[in-house]
This record gives structure tokens, C-alpha cells and sequence, in this order.
């Protein structure tokens, strides 16, 4: 895949900004050459396998949909809904020691995390 094909993928199925995608892109991969060639020998990927690629590459899980039926009702129930839709979060799964929330933030490259500090 070219690389203006990868960052027009990146720019129509995601809220990153062609600036952050620059940037994303010249990050190290986990094999140490940049994401952008990394991503680039994946041709003939779908968008879909692109955007799971680098959520790896970031140490993040890429959903495609958010599975509603299995988001646990007790986990949101406490968050006020205005929290919730102005910092994009969303309490998703439970174990034993965590919670796994959605977050908007993190697509957002590089992320802060401020928003999933404050639930």
C-alpha cells in the first residue's frame, strides 16, 4: 500500500488529524524501522487489518464496533453521561484488577490518559 493510500486510511477511518498522522506514522514500529514502512509491506491489507496493525503497534486493541451487548450496565452506571460524552469514554469490560475503557483519547496519538484517570 502506498503511502498516500495508508495516510488517507488512517485520516477517513479514524479522528486523527493529517498532522498526527505524520507524526504516528515516523514512530518506531516494534521491529525499529518507522510504522510507515512497516505498514507498507502489508499490501493488499484491508482497512480493517491496517487499523488492527497499528492499534498493535501501539500497544492498543482495535474495535471496529463497540459490541453493546457486552458492555456490563454496572460499570456505567456511576459515570455521569456529561463526563462521559465530553471526554469520549466509556467503561467497556471487567476482570479481577482492571477495567478496560474505551476511550476516544487514545486514538489520539500521543495520549495523555487524563480522561480514563479521572473515572
Amino acid at each position: 500500500m502506498a503511502s498516500i493510500q495508508l495516510d488517507s486510511v488512517l485520516i477517513k477511518n479514524t479522528s486523527l488529524s493529517e498532522e498526527q498522522v505524520t507524526l504516528l506514522l515516523s514512530q518506531p514500529s516494534t521491529i525499529g524501522t518507522p510504522i510507515r514502512d512497516w505498514l507498507a509491506r502489508k499490501e493488499g491489507s484491508s482497512t480493517d487489518e491496517i487499523l488492527t496493525e497499528l492499534a498493535s503497534q501501539m500497544g492498543l486493541t482495535y474495535i471496529k464496533e463497540i459490541p453493546v451487548s457486552e458492555i456490563n450496565s454496572d460499570l456505567v452506571r456511576d459515570i455521569p453521561i456529561g463526563f462521559a460524552k465530553k471526554h469520549e469514554v466509556l467503561p467497556f469490560r471487567e476482570d479481577r484488577n482492571s477495567v478496560q475503557v474505551l476511550d476516544h483519547q487514545s486514538t489520539q496519538y500521543p495520549s495523555d490518559g487524563r480522561s480514563a484517570r479521572h473515572l
